[in-house]
């Protein structure tokens, strides 16, 4: 059963760490969909930003994961499982600012382990997946769009256009006019035949 407000004594129990009540009720965080225990050393939670809940099934029922920092109940999560949530966060949040300790945090892990199971199940960083996937993108908007490489480098969550345009001569092998260039007289060669 789902509680409808979030009582002074619950508020109370999350923001204290308080560890005899980690049987009595579980919360859910909306902004991250995951469920911890009231003991949860995360990051506080907006208050109203949560749903408790009776059992951890409930929590789970309504689409909540473990939390991978409590782990509630010893719900174990596959690290794999884990990690592509972790992936479709990064994605959803790809054009804002993103650091260690923000996906870290959000995904109720240190950035330290964030970081290591991260290059243990995908053989690269979290800053290098992140690279690569605005790098993607970019290529994606230099051949579809006639954006200039100055904005296609905010598009992807790049303000520093040099930075982006060295970054992205070092993944793509070409600068970006020269990518979108070959690209382009590529797909005109393509379309005559």
């Amino acid at each position: 059963m789902v509680a409808t407000t979030v009582s002074d004594e619950h508020w109370q129990a999350i923001i204290t760490n308080n560890l005899s009540y980690d049987t009595q009720f579980w919360y859910g965080v909306h902004s991250t969909k995951i469920v911890c225990r009231p003991s949860c050393r995360s990051r506080a939670p907006r208050r109203d930003g949560i749903t408790i809940y009776d059992s951890i099934q409930s929590a789970l029922t309504q689409g909540f994961r473990p939390c991978k920092r409590c782990n509630p109940e010893d719900i174990a999560i596959p690290q794999q499982q884990w990690i592509n949530s972790v992936r479709l966060w990064i994605d959803e949040h790809l054009h804002e600012q993103l650091t260690l300790n923000r996906i870290a945090t959000y995904n109720h892990s240190s950035p330290y382990h964030l970081q290591r199971v991260f290059k243990q199940q995908l053989g690269i960083s979290p800053n290098r997946y992140i690279q690569k996937q605005r790098m993607n993108e970019a290529a994606q908007l230099l051949v579809t769009t006639k954006l200039s490489v100055a904005v296609i480098g905010v598009c992807v969550g790049m303000n520093n256009a040099t930075y982006f345009i060295t970054l992205f001569t070092k993944i793509m092998g070409l600068s970006p006019l020269q990518y979108r260039k070959t690209m382009c007289e590529d797909i005109q060669v393509d379309g005559g035949d």
